[in-house]
């Protein structure tokens, strides 16, 4: 039933999507084929270290976000879903060259919550680099 689409990104945004944004969202998923990959995907999400391809995958990430010397901007907002402001600092402790910019009030898909702020937030950072 296209639930992520038709559920789960509605719930996970602080405005109502209008009918012109929802087909937008729709169009890459109009048929169950279509939709393989929105069932894959949270399968591949991981929990209790599961599974293992995965897990190896964020662990490289992790090792190469710790000594990189690329610049790093991380945009959030709050409450947040996947990266709420008192994560923070966890990548604060982790990346070496990072910034931080709190875009206001969001909740999973902060570019429809934050549009704006987002991209004057990466204005900025690249006016700056």
């Amino acid at each position: 039933n296209n639930m992520f689409i038709e559920t789960v990104l509605p719930k996970m945004v602080n405005r109502t999507l209008g009918e012109e944004a929802m087909a937008a969202y729709r169009a890459p998923y109009l048929n169950a084929e279509s939709r393989k990959p929105l069932l894959v995907w949270p399968q591949e999400v991981p929990i209790a270290g599961q599974p293992v391809s995965t897990k190896k995958s964020l662990q490289k990430i992790a090792q190469f976000m710790g000594t990189t010397e690329m610049p790093v901007l991380l945009v959030y907002v709050s409450p947040g879903v996947i990266l709420p402001p008192a994560a923070v600092p966890w990548f604060l402790d982790r990346i070496k060259n990072i910034e931080t910019a709190y875009v206001g009030k969001g909740l999973h898909f902060i570019q429809e919550d934050q549009p704006e702020g987002i991209g004057l937030a990466i204005k900025d950072w690249m006016r700056r680099l």
